[in-house]
């Protein structure tokens, strides 16, 4: 396998007060002068986490990679919406003077990006979604086609938020005890058939790559699993916008090997946002912009 750069460890820090004592929190690699991209990780990610420093270095881009409320340093945010999100964002864009900027949206990630595009149309100049999540109702049979279990719990998120929210923050203990729990293979690489039959094993498979991912984990738990469970119950309520109101240009990379997420959901991203482009990758998984980072920065700064 090619080196691959990823890094935990920004090169630079900060936070801005929201007012109300609530604050968001902001990690950066790249040049400080750099043009902007801002990314947003997934469910339980945090801003930890640059997934090739080398490409984003060359590029001459400057990363910033954002804790939603409830992770890393962000203060939580109990009953948050995705519309939420965008003013959020806007307040910590405004602080950095940065007017405008392409968004990049990996795994659940992905809708509090698409949720930017569609509230701030002259501050979010182009989306990639990076095996992202599609809204539940709309994909694949919507709620009929999922397990009983997981419609109980929706069900009970959208009739009884603060009732789910308490036994979701329950369920997730074991990721506020030890966030590297969540990683199979924390304490030694994963076997060469196993990292030959998954995209994403294969990345920890070199201690540094390992070490990256661990500190991703680990800087989402500061606080718990908040920033967990509040992503979820955001996620399995009505969104509150629709995808065809995305103007910005927006590409789409899904890995055939993925295991984390759904095709059917970067394809019904890829069919309802107008103009968006699709690209399925033969042989990545839920990885997908680790190795494809250069090509997507590009693709941003471009568009």
């Amino acid at each position: 396998m090619a080196r691959l750069a990823m890094s935990g460890l920004p090169q630079r820090e900060g936070h801005v007060s929201l007012g109300a004592g609530r604050r968001v929190a902001w990690s950066e690699w790249g040049p400080p002068d750099g043009r902007p991209v801002v990314l947003l990780e997934g469910m339980p990610g945090s801003s930890h986490y640059c997934p090739d420093v080398d490409a984003t270095m060359d590029l001459g881009v400057r990363l910033i990679s954002v804790d939603r409320p409830g992770y890393g340093h962000s203060d939580p945010l109990p009953g948050r919406t995705l519309a939420d999100w965008p003013s959020d964002l806007a307040v910590l864009l405004q602080d950095l003077a940065i007017d405008a900027v392409p968004v990049a949206g990996w795994s659940s990630g992905a809708p509090f990006a698409i949720a930017c595009a569609v509230a701030l149309p002259r501050v979010v100049t182009a989306l990639a979604l990076l095996a992202g999540d599609a809204p539940i109702d709309e994909v694949g049979g919507g709620l009929a086609a999922m397990p009983r279990e997981r419609q109980e719990r929706i069900a009970l998120t959208r009739a009884d938020p603060a009732a789910a929210r308490r036994q979701a923050l329950q369920r997730a203990q074991f990721y506020a005890d030890d966030p590297e729990s969540i990683v199979p293979w924390r304490d030694a690489p994963p076997s060469e058939a196993e990292a030959a039959a998954n995209p994403d094993a294969a990345l920890f498979q070199a201690p540094e790559q390992r070490a990256a991912l661990l500190e991703m984990f680990r800087h989402g738990a500061r606080q718990g699993a908040a920033g967990w469970v509040d992503d979820s119950i955001a996620l399995s309520r009505p969104w509150g916008f629709a995808l065809s109101a995305v103007a910005c240009p927006t590409k789409v990379w899904f890995g055939a090997g993925d295991r984390i997420g759904r095709r059917a959901d970067s394809e019904y991203l890829g069919r309802a946002i107008p103009g968006a482009e699709l690209v399925i990758e033969p042989h990545d998984g839920h990885s997908v912009p680790v190795r494809h980072w250069r090509e997507i920065l590009e693709w941003l700064l471009a568009a």
